[in-house]
């Protein structure tokens, strides 16, 4: 919930170094910074709501997938899945055309 708060002082801070060269000392107490400040409460309250409305989301979602009995995955004895032998073409690699070693003929 500071997040916000301390994010955008730091932001301003390193603003103010960056412009001005050198380290603002009041920078803290102007009113602009403290206008600035206080407009960050109603986002950081906001992101701290949404938070916790996402987490009470989650864990209800996890109550309800863990609740539910997993469905069983059952075979039917004696039907047991047994891989095949495929009977593959053989083919001499003669007779598809490269019986000559050395680069094709195509590059002398």
């Amino acid at each position: 919930m500071l997040l916000p708060l301390v994010g955008f002082s730091v932001q301003e801070h390193l603003e103010r170094v960056i412009h001005l060269g050198e380290i603002p000392t009041a920078a803290a107490i102007e009113p602009t910074f403290l206008l600035g400040l206080a407009l960050q409460l109603p986002f950081a309250l906001a992101a701290f709501a949404l938070a916790r409305l996402l987490l009470r989301a989650a864990d209800h979602v996890g109550r309800a997938l863990r609740a539910r009995p997993p469905h069983p995955r059952v075979r039917p004895r004696g039907h047991a899945v047994r891989p095949r032998p495929v009977a593959l073409p053989l083919q001499r690699v003669a007779g598809l055309g490269y019986t000559e070693r050395g680069p094709p003929a195509l590059a002398v």
